[in-house]
């Protein structure tokens, strides 16, 4: 591939820190010996970072350990519980803000719903922010960075969600003049499936995939976070991965959009319940009969025990979910498709019936490769995934952290 334009040593250095910072943030304890080999820099190189980081208080000697052939060396680690990133998740039903440190550990999170009769998003907006101030004031200079996830179709270079069903105005909000504008730290935005797609990527059941992984984000919404070898693929507007109004039925129910039978309107958690209470009438016995906010995990518990109308729906659902997998692995060819969000709690009834669908609609040289699974994270991965977005830019570009150390962020 042509390039126009060459790396100046500024680049260099920055690039060289990323890298000895990266095999910090994945390991309990390394040697400089160890950095030297797994990077490939000159022992000198990796002192002069190692002496910086330290000097920073981003990285601390832990001592002695044994190294190569019995040889002692001094230990070092990333000092992660001094620098924290908070992450928000941005849900169309309902949101989650929380608090971690550089090495991923979640320190605190808290969720709660929208009050959607209000319609408001302003002030759920304003919720959001007073939250983060919250933190920010809490934890006073530890918190560098704020990392945000959010539903698509997310215009990235706007900062605009051009949809959110079940939530609209969010297309009338600039999320980037909001936020960036707001805080004395730097602000990510990311797609919420593109965020979870990372925190898969980097701490997930198939960590650090080479070539493709595709997190199949099937929440409040439906979405799809592409990384290519540990970068996220967002496309030229940010939206590579809104797979949620593909068509599924051409001739379906009218989605938000504009468009019929889009994904979302069948694969979703909202989509599911609704569904099932649709059809509910025509089961008499059928044990969700007389709970009066049926939710997602009522009726898998219901097709676990046998139930013929959850076992009908979980098997419907795992049909369209198999469809839109096969799409996926037509326009994308991934190595590792994860399921994540609140349809991967569906157990083997679900993801039986998602493989036998997407065998049946992909070329078997296509299929014998490509491994589909639920992700593995107890956690919420999208709110884990908005933190990795925020840890990435503080490991990537170390001026960060300096200038905010250098009295760069404003009084709180």
């Amino acid at each position: 591939m042509e390039t126009t334009k060459g790396r100046n040593s500024d680049y260099v250095q920055q690039a060289n820190r990323s890298l000895v910072l990266q095999i910090l943030a994945r390991n309990d304890v390394c040697t400089r010996s160890r950095i030297a080999d797994e990077t490939g820099l000159k022992h000198a190189t990796i002192t002069n970072i190692i002496t910086e980081m330290i000097q920073l208080g981003i990285v601390r000697e832990v001592g002695i350990v044994e190294g190569k052939r019995g040889r002692r060396s001094i230990g070092i680690e990333l000092a992660a519980e001094k620098i924290e990133v908070v992450a928000v998740k941005l849900g169309h039903v309902s949101y989650s803000i929380g608090l971690f440190d550089l090495k991923g550990k979640m320190l605190e999170v808290h969720e709660a719903k929208f009050h959607l009769e209000e319609k408001d998003p302003r002030g759920a907006l304003n919720k959001i922010k007073q939250e983060i101030w919250a933190l920010l004031k809490k934890e006073k200079d530890k918190v560098y960075a704020v990392g945000i996830a959010v539903p698509g179709p997310f215009l990235k270079k706007s900062g605009t969600i051009a949809l959110m069903t079940q939530f609209p105005g969010w297309d009338k909000i600039n999320l980037n003049k909001e936020f960036l504008e707001e805080f004395p730290v730097p602000v990510f935005i990311e797609h919420g499936a593109n965020a979870g797609a990372l925190a898969e990527w980097r701490y997930g059941k198939y960590r650090r995939t080479q070539g493709v992984l595709v997190n199949f984000l099937a929440g409040e919404g439906i979405g799809a976070g592409i990384v290519s070898d540990g970068h996220v693929f967002g496309g030229s507007r940010g939206i590579a991965g809104e797979i949620g109004h593909i068509s599924l039925n051409i001739n379906g129910e009218r989605c938000d959009c504009g468009n019929r039978g889009c994904m979302e309107l069948y694969c979703s958690a909202l989509s599911f319940v609704r569904h099932t209470v649709e059809a509910l009438p025509a089961y008499p016995d059928s044990c969700l009969n007389g709970i009066e906010n049926i939710t997602y995990l009522e009726i898998f518990k219901g097709a676990e025990k046998g139930d013929k109308l959850c076992v009908d729906m979980v098997k419907e659902t795992g049909f369209y979910m198999g469809c839109g997998i096969a799409a996926v692995v037509n326009i994308y060819d991934p190595d590792v498709i994860i399921i994540s969000d609140a349809m991967s709690k569906g157990g083997d009834l679900l993801l039986n019936e998602i493989k036998k669908t997407v065998k049946d609609r992909v070329l078997d040289i296509l299929y014998e490769k490509i491994t589909i699974d639920y992700t593995d994270f107890s956690v919420n991965q999208i709110l884990y995934g908005a933190a990795v977005v925020a840890i990435e830019q503080l490991l990537d570009d170390v001026s960060i952290l300096q200038q905010l150390q250098d009295g760069g962020r404003q009084v709180l």
